[in-house]
């Protein structure tokens, strides 16, 4: 799950979610990676409830890669209308 937090003025969000596996148990110390209008700016890692956040960023286009390597998931997220 992911949730876009909007952060003071319009095209400006955090966004936070979290990571579970195929079990529904959180997936902790998988890397998060967010990208702003298609570029990498920052990567975390899920802590122990799989949970992850990334402070305020501005941008049209939100992307999160869960995982990394050929393994790796993509998620487009849109502020105006949710994940596709």
């Amino acid at each position: 799950d992911a949730l876009l937090h909007p952060a003071g003025r319009e095209g400006r969000f955090s966004l936070s979610g979290q990571v579970l596996c195929s079990e529904a148990e959180p997936a902790a110390g998988i890397e998060v990676a967010l990208y702003v209008d298609r570029r990498h700016v920052e990567s975390a890692r899920t802590d122990d409830f799989g949970e992850f956040a990334f402070g305020p960023r501005e941008g049209t286009r939100l992307g999160l890669r869960f995982g990394e390597g050929r393994g790796a998931a993509h998620v487009e997220v849109w502020p105006q209308g949710g994940a596709r």
